[in-house]
């Protein structure tokens, strides 16, 4: 086995048998070791067992879970310094959001008439990309709660939220609010079309636990 430390580099003073042999023994130990693997300097290719030390030593702690899907660690990780500097604009909560899979649109207080309470803000999260695609798909407990760290990660802290969150789809979807909370909802299209239960018969219940009764069939 070849060592990384020649015996050249052994000082003079101490260019005796035994301290070739420690270099030798070092240099074999080092060799196997892919020091290039160790190196943190781009998130996409790093060794998946640092990131949990890149999410600290970039203090990425306001953006990511370490639940978070690897690939998408790595994407918030590569636009880290992006988010910073975007903090509190709402470039910089759309950008978080499109690194999580997912695309925002933000109406302001002062965007609409009659104007809303002053310093809040409606933001409408469009779901692209299922995080958890085994806990309850698009509207699952752990993908809502990744959307509003990220939200909360990105705005200004004195802005008050109301969040609803929707899936762009093409085929007809289901709309309904999130119950316990202030989330309204667009269901997943491959939820079974539900039985109409009031008039105008485009007003139906959705047969989920994660909406609330009523639900409105778009086109």
């Amino acid at each position: 086995m070849s060592s990384l430390i020649p015996p050249s580099l052994v000082s003079p003073g101490v260019a005796d048998d035994r301290q070739h042999a420690l270099a030798q023994l070092f240099g074999e130990a080092l060799a196997e070791i892919d020091v290039a693997r160790l190196v943190t300097s781009d998130p996409m290719s790093v060794d998946a067992r640092l990131l949990p030390f890149m999410i600290r030593e970039f203090g990425a702690q306001d953006y990511i879970d370490p639940d978070l899907p690897e690939l998408v660690q790595r994407r918030i990780l590569k636009h880290i310094w992006q988010l910073k500097e975007l903090h509190g604009y709402d470039a910089g909560v759309k950008l978080g959001l499109q690194l999580l899979g997912m695309s925002g649109q933000i109406e302001h207080w002062w965007q609409v008439e009659p104007k809303r309470q002053a310093n809040t803000h409606i933001i409408t999260v469009d779901i692209n990309e299922i995080l958890y695609p085994d806990e309850g798909g698009h509207f699952s407990d752990r993908q809502v709660a990744a959307i509003w760290k990220m939200i909360n990660g990105t705005k200004r802290h004195s802005q008050g939220t109301e969040l609803r969150v929707g899936v762009a789809a093409s085929a007809k979807t289901f709309v309904g609010v999130y119950l316990g909370t202030r989330i309204r909802a667009t269901a997943p299209a491959i939820i079974p079309p539900p039985p109409v239960v009031t008039i105008p018969a485009n007003r139906a219940l959705v047969p989920t636990a994660y909406l609330a009764a009523t639900a409105r069939a778009l086109s």
